[in-house]
This record gives structure tokens, C-alpha cells and sequence, in this order.
């Protein structure tokens, strides 16, 4: 796709973006956005995080050494390469900020609330007024490794959800109407017409060959496989049934995303699907009995 591109140098932001050769090959292959940690990913992850590059101090906003760390414990519990989750969990401390004004009301914000309102009962809603706790408690709840930990696996699950998403969107608005135009401004016609032309470059690469389509397939067989089989996640941290439930869902959210990202593919291609593809599918629809089925996470069995 670089060629078709590669015009998009030097303008607008969104056209660099879409210019960027990484950027490119995930949004055509976003099933292997996450790779397998390698002992050259270690080693990579080892240069990136060294004194030379990163220089520890006392007084820095976030300790190196606990950033290496969750990195590491991250990799371990999704099986990622570590430069993957490195830049993961520095987004999840980069949104640290936006996750607290996020977070629960502490007592004394809940009395200035109850104060705006002019004390009236009504004015607010019990069950906010219940979930009050005193802001040392939440901040310090807040900052404990088992927190920290689940924001962490919550940003790298937002992620792959997210890519599947956008990759679907770019399907979706080539050769269609894109609803984010809501205006008439030179910079929003120009990234909706960049946007819009890199769908079909990305609708043309997909339809290309069955690579793409094999690869979705494959990713559909992981997501079912694993919820059968459970997040298996920080067992020995007592990793809540909740937690577990989130990681269900994002199986779930991934599986149908990319069943969006075939049908698409589907609809846009001018030629007869191959033999491959077509037996291929229905291999898939035939192992999961058109995807009617009730799989339960095993530890969810237990709520």
C-alpha cells in the first residue's frame, strides 16, 4: 500500500498517519497487531529500558523500575512481546489522570455536590450519595499494584477491540457516506477524502488474496476457543470473576468485529470467492453450529 500512499506525505496529520508503514500493516493485518515474545523482543525491550535510555530517578512521576516490571507481567499474562507492553502500560499511566476524574466520588466531592444542589435529597441520586468513600481510601486504592494491573489489562483489551473497530470503519466508508462529516471545513473534506481512500486501498489489499480472510478466520477460532477456556489470568492474585467477565466480553466484542471485517471483505469483492475460502467458512460456521452455541467461561460457571 505504500505506493498508493505515499502522496499523503507532507499534508495533513490524518495523511501521515495513514502514510506510516506500521500503521499500514496493522490496519491490514490487524490479527497480528500482538506478536509472540521473542528473545530478541526481550532483548529489545532490555535496550529500550536501559539506564542509557531511561534514566532512573527518585523524584521521576513514575518509577522505571515498576513500569518494567508490569511490562514484563503483562507479556507473561497475554503473551505479547514486551515492547507491546511496554507501550501499554506507559498509556495506562499516561491516563492515570483522566481514570481518577473518572473514578468514585470521594465523601468530601459528594458534599460539594449535595451542596450545589442545595442539600435536596432529590436533587441527587441515592445510589451516588451511597457510593461515597473518603479520598485518602480511593487514592490509595487506586495506586496498589492489583489497580494498577487492572487498568492495565483493561487499556490492552480497549486496544484490540479498537483496532478490529477501525479497521471495519475503514471498510465500512469506502464507497459510502462517512457519518463523521458533519461540516463543511477544507481539513475535515480533506481527512474524510484521505480516510475514504485509504479504506479502498485497505478494501483492494484484503480482496486481494485470501490471506486477510484466513487470518480473520483464525482469530474467530481464538476468540471462541478462548472463551471456552477462560482469561487464565493472575489465578494465583485471586483474579475476581468480574475481571473475568470483561475478558469474555472483549473475546466476544473481537469475534463479531471480525466476523464485520469479513462480511465486508464479502460484499467488496468483484470476483468469485475461492474454493479456499468458501470451504473454509464453512468449516467455521459448521464447528460452532452457526455460531448458536452456549459457552461459559469455566470460571464463570461458579457465579
Amino acid at each position: 500500500m505504500n505506493e498508493k500512499t505515499s502522496k499523503y506525505e507532507d499534508e495533513s496529520p490524518i495523511h501521515a498517519f495513514f502514510s506510516d508503514a506500521t500503521v499500514q500493516n496493522l490496519l491490514s493485518h490487524p490479527s497480528r497487531a500482538f506478536s509472540k515474545p521473542t528473545p530478541e523482543t526481550k532483548t529489545a525491550f532490555e535496550t529500550k529500558t536501559s539506564a542509557i535510555n531511561v534514566t532512573p530517578s527518585t523524584s521521576a512521576r513514575f518509577d522505571i523500575k515498576v513500569v518494567k516490571d508490569d511490562a514484563l507481567w503483562l507479556a507473561k499474562e497475554a503473551k505479547i512481546d514486551e515492547i507491546s507492553a511496554l507501550r501499554i502500560v506507559v498509556e495506562e499511566c499516561q491516563s492515570r489522570t483522566s481514570a481518577q476524574l473518572l473514578g468514585r466520588f470521594s465523601n468530601q466531592e459528594l458534599a460539594a455536590i449535595q451542596e450545589a444542589a442545595g442539600h435536596s435529597q432529590s436533587s441527587v441520586p441515592v445510589a451516588l450519595l451511597s457510593q461515597g468513600t473518603d479520598a485518602e481510601i480511593i487514592q490509595k486504592e487506586f495506586n496498589t499494584q492489583e489497580s494498577c494491573r487492572f487498568r492495565i489489562l483493561q487499556t490492552y483489551l480497549s486496544e484490540r477491540q479498537f483496532l478490529l473497530k477501525c479497521v471495519n470503519y475503514l471498510l465500512q466508508i469506502y464507497g459510502g457516506v462517512d457519518p463523521s462529516d458533519s461540516g463543511n471545513e477544507n481539513s475535515i473534506e480533506d481527512s474524510s477524502s484521505a480516510i475514504r481512500e485509504f479504506g479502498a486501498t485497505l478494501a483492494e489489499v484484503s480482496g486481494a488474496n485470501d490471506v486477510v480472510f484466513l487470518e480473520c478466520i483464525d482469530a474467530i477460532k481464538e476468540n471462541i476457543k478462548n472463551v471456552s477456556d477462560g482469561s487464565g489470568w493472575t489465578k494465583e492474585e485471586g483474579w475476581s470473576t468480574d475481571n473475568d467477565l470483561d475478558w469474555t466480553n472483549s473475546q466476544i466484542t473481537e469475534a463479531t468485529s471480525t466476523l464485520e471485517v469479513i462480511f465486508q471483505i464479502i460484499e467488496r469483492q468483484e470476483t468469485l470467492a475461492s474454493t479456499r475460502r468458501i470451504l473454509t467458512w464453512l468449516e467455521l460456521v459448521s464447528d460452532y453450529n452457526f455460531f448458536q452455541f452456549n459457552t461459559v467461561s469455566p470460571t464463570l460457571e461458579q457465579r
